[in-house]
């Protein structure tokens, strides 16, 4: 389990009434490890010695629990006396250990934009590498401990002449001392100790890629006392971080308010930018810190970055237009229009500086592909718990609208022309063939992708098949080769409740990237062709719907099933005018519908819906037509279920569209049409 898991669905998600009963239910789910309580393993054999004794589970459940970890931990070599076959991969900090973390770190970076081939960079090149991020590594969120770090103004320090500058304000404030400060969004800042007495002068930093001599964080204790001790930003809640509110200045951990001045002693952006225009070239590196904002439990609010970090951009990019942006960041932002170079790396681990200049001097050459879309505005997406990615359009699988960065982009120092493809089916197993030429003057790699499409009408996903990778020199053609087997093509169909291979044509897509596609060809497949749902005669479980609105999956029982229920959310429209007076349809309060498509009714005449909770209404349409309303009386409690039924007004039986709508605080698990015939 995750870390304190198995209390929380006592403590904080009331989903059980003790830690017994939680304990024994997870335990028969399947659950072997429980993480609980730190190290304290004496509370998770309380609990489950709890659950024997009330015969909640059995020495059964508990046996087969440890045989699996146990099992587990042979296999790994654990009780092999010469350690197992992993022992001998302990030492660390190897050559090779080295090599890789630079390898892995160079070929991951995105090449964004490279406005008029400002990059590779020319030999002898001046460079000011300024920003946040410009001289220091953060440790990602989980990540493991970096033995050492490369930043990237150490990097580029080590191929040009180098002059960096963090752009951080650095401030008096009131008497806790003189600081570097960050702003990582939000009204969110971190304080530096600054330290006076080893920099050039006031304001001026260190030599590339070393701290200040103090460089520890204000930091907040439980008690509430504030100190210059931390390291830097850490931990589950993080002590150093702060809010600013005029001459106020909260921590974000305890909460605890400090009226104090706050005194700009240099002008951190200004000196960055006083940097970039006497250089060749600026390097301006933002980005987040994985562990402020943005991460486990910390959701963002925009896509944009932090105040400060964007005005450094603005800044930097007027007084040198042959400016590079580098994102380091966990993920996507909104990328400022004025930037024309653009490279992103994730936090890459501590050979990152050594990477992105060998990146950026054209040492090696960029060719790794976006794992995410990069969206143009917060408003391409949906409310942040709407987590059905087709009706939100979420993902490049069904986003219509336009991205500043679609799936798969990335550029690199050369140019390809595609040609040819080619299509084979052997076996179930799809090959594409592509024959891809270097058009350019640089060795480079591309990355050939195929994608598949399915009917556009049924709203069916767009998939990334596979790709391929083909390092070619000038001049030279290569042909990429991408195989998939036909159950790719899969969709799951809710009515008969498998994945389901439909026949039909099917476009398949090479490309560049989810946006940048080349070549297309048809590839035909023998299967089923959907057919229209026959409900009738048959249980339909609630969840297995085609759409929905103002709808949440909930759970049937403790242990097991769906249900759906109405969210919070507008009124649904009013009914249809013509139905009998006495069983007028609902036109008022809270509700949720669900909705199935191509619905077959046959000849049924009567709905049984299996339903739980409070009193509620339900209301079946089959198309603009309200077919039938049942009232619910209500049951007590949401794991008691009933049946209740109601007669359905039905001249046509379809196909079409079938909808259910809820009204108040009630479940359904299912439903039944039963035809005149069957009883």
């Amino acid at each position: 389990s995750d870390a304190w898991a198995p209390s929380n669905l006592v403590e904080t998600e009331h989903y059980f009434e003790d830690h017994p009963a939680s304990h024994a239910a997870a335990l028969r789910a399947g659950l072997d490890s429980f993480t609980d309580k730190d190290g304290d393993g004496t509370f998770t054999a309380a609990c489950v010695t709890q659950a024997l004794d009330r015969g909640l589970i059995t020495m059964d459940d508990v046996d087969r629990a440890v045989r699996r970890k146990l099992l587990t931990r042979l296999r790994l070599g654990e009780f092999d006396p010469d350690g197992g076959p992993f022992a001998a991969d302990a030492a660390l900090l190897t050559d090779a250990h080295r090599r890789t973390a630079r390898d892995v770190a160079t070929r991951a970076p995105v090449l964004l934009r490279n406005d008029r081939g400002l990059l590779p960079l020319a030999p002898g090149t001046s460079i000011a590498v300024v920003g946040p991020l410009a001289c220091d590594l953060f440790e990602d969120w989980y990540s493991g401990t970096l033995p050492y770090k490369v930043t990237i103004a150490d990097g580029l320090a080590e191929a040009a002449d180098v002059t960096a500058a963090e752009g951080l304000d650095r401030i008096q404030v009131g008497d806790l001392g003189v600081f570097d400060v960050a702003d990582w969004g939000g009204n969110v800042f971190t304080l530096r100790a600054a330290a006076l007495a080893q920099s050039s002068g006031a304001g001026q930093p260190p030599a590339p890629g070393q701290p200040p001599a103090s460089g520890r964080f204000l930091t907040a204790s439980d008690d509430g006392e504030l100190t210059v001790s931390s390291p830097g930003p850490n931990g589950w809640v993080v002590h150093e971080t702060f809010v600013r509110d005029g001459n106020m200045l909260r921590s974000t951990a305890t909460g605890r308010e400090v009226v104090t001045d706050w005194h700009v002693l240099t002008d951190g952006v200004a000196e960055a930018t006083r940097a970039a225009a006497e250089a060749d070239v600026a390097v301006v590196v933002v980005g987040n810190h994985p562990l402020i904002n943005g991460r486990e439990t910390q959701d963002r609010g925009t896509l944009r970055f932090p105040p400060r970090q964007r005005e450094l951009v603005r800044a930097v990019t007027e007084a040198n237009p042959r400016t590079v942006l580098v994102i380091m960041s966990s993920y996507p932002y909104i990328v400022p229009p004025e930037a024309g170079t653009v490279l992103w790396t994730s936090h890459g681990g501590q050979e990152t500086g050594h990477a992105v200049a060998d990146l950026l001097t054209g040492t090696a050459a960029p060719y790794g592909r976006l794992p995410q879309t990069w969206y143009a505005s917060e408003t391409d997406l949906p409310d942040i718990f709407e987590y059905d990615i087709i009706k939100a359009r979420r993902t490049y699988q069904y986003f219509r609208g336009t991205p500043q960065f679609p799936f798969g982009h990335g550029l690199t120092y050369t140019t390809f022309r595609y040609s040819s493809l080619r299509i084979t089916e052997e076996e179930s197993v799809v090959t594409a063939r592509v024959d891809v030429r270097n058009t350019g003057t640089r060795r480079g790699c591309e990355v050939v992708q195929l994608y598949t499409r399915g009917d556009p009408a049924r709203d069916w996903p767009r998939r990334l098949a596979g790709f391929a990778r083909l390092t070619l020199d000038p001049g030279e053609t290569g042909t990429a080769e991408i195989a998939f087997p036909l159950s790719a093509l899969a969709i799951w169909d809710v009515d008969t409740d498998q994945l389901t291979v439909y026949g039909g044509d099917y476009e398949l897509q090479a490309g560049a990237s989810s946006a940048d596609i080349r070549l297309t060809a048809t590839l035909t497949v023998d299967g089923p062709a959907p057919a229209p749902r026959r409900l009738a005669g048959r249980s339909i479980r609630a969840a297995d719907f085609d759409d929905h609105e103002n709808i949440i999956l909930t759970d049937e029982t403790r242990a097991s099933g769906d249900a759906v229920t109405p969210a919070a959310g507008a009124p649904m429209p009013a009914g249809d005018a013509s139905f009998p007076a006495g069983d007028a349809p609902i036109s008022t309060g809270k509700a949720g519908r669900i909705v199935f498509r191509d619905a077959d009714l046959g000849s049924a005449d009567r709905i049984t819906l299996r339903v739980a909770g409070d009193p509620g209404t339900i209301e079946v349409r089959y198309g603009e037509k309200v077919i039938g309303v049942a009232n619910c009386p209500g049951t007590g409690h949401k794991y008691t279920w009933a049946d209740v039924s109601a007669p359905l007004r039905l001249a046509d039986g379809g196909p079409g569209e079938l909808s259910v709508t809820l009204t108040g605080a009630i479940r359904l698990a299912s439903f039944r049409l039963t035809p005149p015939d069957a009883g």
